[in-house]
């Protein structure tokens, strides 16, 4: 009677190669992170009107491409000696 030694070839367990699905996962979960981490810097180093804007600046380049006489928004601040238009006054 002969008996064989060693693993089962379809035994499982992590690939020798990457490109496995291990390989994909891990890779996409450090991606995550890096825009989980630059997401969360951002917010903490910028301020409500800044990020108010930061949508409109991003899509500035874009929609001037495309339009070229278009409406516009501007953040306007209520105080009580009246209305004024929002500035950064750090």
């Amino acid at each position: 009677m002969k008996q064989k030694w060693g693993r089962e070839d379809d035994a499982g367990g992590l690939s020798e190669r990457p490109g496995g699905m291990e390989y994909r996962g891990r890779s996409g979960v450090a991606l995550l992170s890096v825009f989980a981490i630059a997401g969360l810097s951002l917010h903490a180093r910028v301020d409500t009107a800044q990020r108010h804007y930061l949508l409109t600046y991003a899509g500035t380049p874009v929609a001037g491409a495309f339009r070229t006489d278009a409406p516009y928004t501007l953040l306007m601040v209520v105080t009580r000696k009246g209305a004024r238009l929002a500035l950064d006054n750090k």
